[in-house]
């Protein structure tokens, strides 16, 4: 089906959509154009086209794959979630911002090429593609955005470029297949959540970039067995590496000044940890549940050994 137009909601909801040729000089695909059309399966989108609107083709269910040719400038919010059958989307280099949730859902998505141009990643913007083994962040992405990949449970390795100075709140949570992940240099904040949940992680690298973990940031990575905090890091956050079952080696940098509540609750595998003598405030929980932690060494002249000794003997056995 040839169409020499594509305005906001012309064709919503119409279940007779199989195969669309949006003609060349279309400059814009509107919002909600092609909404909730079932049984589209496949689109082509010529050169001329500059924009694609807000929910263009949210539950195209049947759509197979999209190639955003290099003209397209803009890709509205949630242009193509729950798009379920999607296997393939190729973002062409017209592209620098992957809007919010545009990709939400989309769990046959197997294949997604981004271009070299993409800045930014947004909110949500791939959350629920459960199908996704593997990501290219291009090294040109400053920001990935709140829940960007959260719940993609088939990724199995994500490398972080440095360009990317703040990883965001929950933006890899709960993607429970992810095993290797590397931080490249550049790094400075992995945001609250950023990482919850990823339960098979066992190969982390952090960079000496990295300022700043935050609460939550890694609990719940219960095949985590090491972790080396990088200099620049001043403080442990609440439950930064609470719930890891399986860690036993915690080495932490000099200039460490804060272990916060319950930041590595909860991880019986640990047996012993030296805590820099920078360290001025160790919170009473922060290793509440570590059941067979039997050694902390200490020398600094905030806490004395007898205060140690005691933070040892109050842990819940």
């Amino acid at each position: 089906m040839v169409i020499n137009s594509a305005n906001e909601e012309e064709y919503k909801g119409r279940t007779d959509i199989v195969n669309i040729a949006i003609s060349d000089g279309v400059t814009e695909i509107g919002d909600f154009a092609f909404l909730n059309c079932t049984n589209l399966e496949n689109v082509e989108i010529p050169e001329s086209v500059v924009k694609i609107g807000h929910h263009a083709f949210t539950d195209c269910a049947h759509l197979k794959s999209v190639v955003i040719p290099n003209s397209v400038a803009k890709i509205g919010i949630h242009a193509f979630g729950r798009c379920t059958a999607l296997k393939t989307a190729v973002i062409g280099s017209g592209i620098s911002v992957i809007p919010n949730m545009a990709f939400t859902n989309c769990t046959g998505l197997t294949d997604v090429r981004l271009s070299d141009n993409i800045a930014e990643i947004g909110d949500n913007a791939f959350i629920g593609c459960t199908s996704l083994a593997q990501i290219n962040i291009p090294d040109n992405v400053g920001t990935i955005g709140e829940s960007a990949f959260e719940r993609c449970t088939g990724l199995e390795s994500v490398c972080i470029p440095g360009s990317a100075a703040e990883i965001g709140i929950g933006a890899f949570s709960f993607c429970t297949n992810l095993k290797t992940l590397n931080i490249e240099n550049g790094v400075r904040e992995i945001s609250a959540l950023a990482f919850k949940d990823c339960s098979s992680l066992t190969d982390l690298n952090l960079p000496d970039s990295l300022t700043e973990i935050g609460p939550d940031a890694f609990s719940g990575c219960e095949s985590l067995k090491k972790v080396v905090v990088p200099k620049g890091v001043d403080c442990i956050n609440e439950w930064a590496f609470g719930a890891c079952k399986n860690l036993e080696s915690v080495i932490l940098p000099d200039g460490l000044a804060q272990i916060r509540d319950y930041a590595f609750c909860s991880c019986p595998s640990l047996t012993s940890i030296d805590l820099p003598d920078s360290v001025a405030v160790i919170s009473k929980t922060a290793f509440d549940d570590c059941t067979n932690l039997k050694s902390i060494n200490y020398k600094g002249k905030a806490y004395s050994m007898e205060d140690i000794d005691k933070l040892i003997d109050d842990l819940n056995f």
